[in-house]
């Protein structure tokens, strides 16, 4: 490992003028690259301007100016050496009390006491870089400004000495690509919590209901609703100009429903350790919402899109041991009494999303899992040999006993955990919907407690291109989940698809690709659909002339059933061809003239008139399912 960093400490380039010039709070100043053990230093605040330039290793020449308290950088490729990370860093000594990322207008005070391991990153901004810095030390506060935008990634790191760490990731990954960036070190104040809006007479009334043919929503006064909408995870840190220009633009484009999610990096900087302004800022929002007519689909947790809880928190260097862990367990009943608990007499909050696609690939660095799956193997194959926990390639292909093995527990510890975080919800807030997103509901067949849920929110990134093939996949997505549980029906919110801006994929072909989705979705009668990346004026457009909702297919009525052993495919991302393949079948089943249903008992086949197999049975009770259900059978060709 090779590591280089450009700094402004104390300690400043041997023989520099500047050895005596007064420093600020902040200690140090520094651009590093991970990739082997060297270190160059830039110097520290002080009068005039000067420059230099080092090469960091062979991967990076470095060139810099310091006028005053301001840093102007360029670190330009090489060569193609092997680096784990080019980031600008910051060292802070002992003494500093906290550190506060702001979030554009947001500012997330980070306690560096709690910090127990040293040598690790603790704390991980994943949405992108703060706007400013500020530390707290004994004799005063200090911000480091960036000034530029051409850098990801932020963290804040526990050193071996005690002291604390904090680094801007950047990127210049092709030789001869350059990264610049400019930051600036002064003083800083408390900043005051900005007024709330005036106030003004809400539109928005009483709770949405699903309506009486579970294909979407009523308002209360009974007026027919889908949620058509867009996503803004950091709606809170935005001001309060840009909520309202986002909020206008929603209402004059057809749309009436925002999703935001309660992310840590905003809202729960550390364990116990809340930013009360996240909150207070939620709250204004939605009561800003109430007043355009905005609904709004609350995410309580953002799990592995955010390494939420474990990564860095010290609970687990496993993100998904959060649906196992009790203390992880505590954390999420915490955020409901914080969260949900106050607002749930709140008009604006259409929906509870329990946590943003569950998922429990196999992890060896896990505190949980391999116990997990030894107890099940006990109690499931007496028999049976001890297994280690399969690959990630394993678990996906599905082949060895072990990866089937590591399924069957993962899977149903997983529904476990959802259901008992949807029940906390609803002991909390008896009024709002509560749904589920990016999972297939069909895993929670048969666990005590499912019907708490009200509708499904499936997330789709299997496509990255236009054409009939959406059709297909809405068709599927929508019939798929809407009869996953017995008892009754439930809507199909697709609440996250698109995608993102790309050299290759201009603003006209995303546009055509939302069009395209919002039409699928209407002829399939999903509940919703609610777009996920930035929105240019062309990709808001179809909203504003999308088609309400379809009629219920008609035809011959048709069971569809998939075989348990095929579930796998429809969580595991990379099994997203068996996916395209049984979509191809049902909507040639509509094709010749059919209204599919799916079942997963032969109890409920009755008044069905034929079954669909999607897929090739397993030996055993499913190899009987069809005889069982007493339907003439058939199944789609081989590809």
């Amino acid at each position: 490992m090779i590591r280089v960093i450009g700094a402004a400490i104390a300690a400043l380039l041997p023989g520099s003028a500047l050895a005596e010039a007064p420093m600020p709070a902040l200690a140090v100043v520094a651009l590093s690259v991970e990739a082997g053990n060297s270190r160059v230093e830039l110097p520290g605040p002080g009068p005039g301007r000067i420059s230099g330039e080092a090469m960091l290793g062979t991967a990076y020449r470095v060139r810099w100016v310091r006028n005053g308290s301001e840093w102007r950088i360029r670190a330009t490729r090489t060569d193609q050496t092997k680096v784990w990370r080019l980031a600008l860093e910051a060292r802070y000594p002992r003494d500093t009390r906290a550190l506060t990322p702001w979030h554009y207008t947001l500012p997330v005070r980070v306690p560096l006491a709690p910090v127990a391991r040293r040598g690790q990153a603790y704390w991980v901004w994943t949405i992108g870089v703060p706007s400013k810095l500020v530390s707290e030390a004994p004799d005063g506060r200090t911000a480091l400004t960036p000034m530029t935008s051409s850098h990801h990634g932020f963290w804040i790191i526990g050193e071996a000495d005690g002291s604390t760490s904090a680094q801007f990731g950047l990127d210049a990954w092709e030789v001869d690509a350059s990264v610049e960036m400019a930051f600036r070190l002064g003083p800083s104040t408390a900043e005051r919590r900005a007024a709330p809006p005036s106030p003004g007479a809400p539109i928005l009334k009483g709770f949405l209901r699903v309506d009486r043919q579970a294909w979407a929503f009523t308002d209360a006064t009974g007026k027919a609703s889908r949620m058509m909408g867009r996503n803004q995870h950091d709606f809170v840190s935005l001001t309060r100009a840009e909520q309202v220009a986002l909020l206008r633009g929603m209402r004059a484009n057809g749309m009436n429903t925002l999703r935001v999610l309660v992310q840590d990096p905003l809202f729960r900087p550390l364990p116990g350790v809340w930013n009360g302004e996240s909150i207070h800022r939620l709250r204004q929002g939605l009561d800003l919402c109430a007043l355009f007519g905005i609904r709004v689909v609350v995410c309580l947790e953002l799990s592995g899109c955010g390494y939420q809880y474990s990564v860095s928190q010290h609970a687990s260097p496993c993100w998904s041991d959060l649906y196992l862990l009790p203390e992880a367990r505590s954390w999420y009943a915490d955020m409901v009494d914080r969260v949900v608990r106050p607002l749930r007499a709140h008009p604006a909050v259409a929906a509870w999303d329990v946590t943003n696609e569950p998922d429990m690939p196999p992890d060896p660095a896990s505190r949980v899992q391999a116990e997990g799956v030894r107890a099940w193997r006990a109690g499931n194959r007496p028999s049976g040999e001890p297994a280690p926990l399969p690959t990630v390639a394993e678990y996906e292909a599905q082949i060895t006993e072990a990866a089937r093995d590591y399924w069957a527990w993962s899977s149903s510890a997983l529904a476990e955990a959802v259901i008992d975080r949807a029940r906390m919800v609803r002991r909390a807030d008896p009024n709002h919907l509560i749904t589920l997103s990016a999972w297939d509901p069909r895993l929670l067949r048969g666990h005590k407690g499912a019907e708490v849920f009200d509708y499904w929110s499936p997330h789709t990134y299997d496509l990255w291109l236009n054409g009939p093939v959406i059709e297909k996949h809405v068709l599927g997505l929508v019939l798929g989940q809407r009869n996953a549980l017995p008892g009754r029906p439930r809507p199909v919110v697709i609440e996250e698809f698109g995608m993102s801006e790309a050299p290759d994929r201009p603003e006209a072909l995303r546009a055509e690709h939302v069009r395209q989705f919002l039409a699928a979705a209407a002829k399939y009668r999903a509940g919703g659909i609610m777009h996920w990346w930035d929105m240019a004026p062309a990709l808001l457009k179809p909203y504003r002339t999308a088609p309400y909702m379809a009629p219920p297919l008609a035809g011959r009525a048709l069971a569809v059933w998939l075989p348990p052993s095929h579930y796998p495919s429809t969580v595991i991302y990379s099994r997203y061809m068996d996916r395209r393949k049984w979509e191809d079948a049902l909507w040639k089943a509509v094709q010749a003239g059919y209204a599919p249903r799916f079942i997963t008992a032969p109890s409920e086949a009755p008044g069905l008139g034929a079954l669909l197999q999607l897929d090739a049975p397993a030996p055993g009770d499913e190899a009987s399912f069809a005889a069982r259900s007493g339907l003439p059978a058939w199944a789609p060709a081989p590809p």
